[in-house]
């Protein structure tokens, strides 16, 4: 369970920094537009022809557009730096889990071949006496 969650925690930092890397990416096309037009995406081409037709003053659209991606990059930078923590975390506490796992079994392992080199030795006590098996 503990791989499980960790492995979602992961999974969770790299969704982020996915979303982020989109979000740098759109942030810059939105600044340099005329470089972002080689490789527009239906989307955006949709949506600057719809704003277009609604005569929508496409330099304020930009600008505005510019300030609500730095304002979601920053808190998604926030966030990925959480989920990097927390990943991070995580991992740290499976190798503690593990090493405390294997210190168990180590001793486990000790008490019960000890227990059978006793029951043996008992065994062979009672043999070589000729008591009861």
């Amino acid at each position: 369970n503990v791989l499980r969650l960790r492995d979602q925690k992961q999974l969770d930092f790299e969704e982020l920094s996915d979303y982020l890397q989109s979000a740098k990416l759109e942030h810059e096309r939105t600044l340099h537009p005329r470089l972002a037009e080689r490789g527009m995406d239906l989307r955006n081409y949709i949506n600057d022809k719809i704003n277009d037709i609604r005569g929508v003053d496409q330099e304020k659209a930009r600008q505005d557009k510019i300030v609500r991606l730095d304002s979601k990059i920053k808190e998604l930078e926030d966030e990925v730096g959480k989920s990097h923590f927390i990943s991070e975390s995580f991992s740290a506490q499976v190798v503690k889990e593990y090493h405390a796992f294997q210190q168990a079994k180590a001793i486990e392992m000790k008490e019960s071949l000890a227990a059978y080199t006793d029951a043996h030795v008992e065994f062979y006590k009672q043999v070589g006496s000729g008591g009861p098996l």
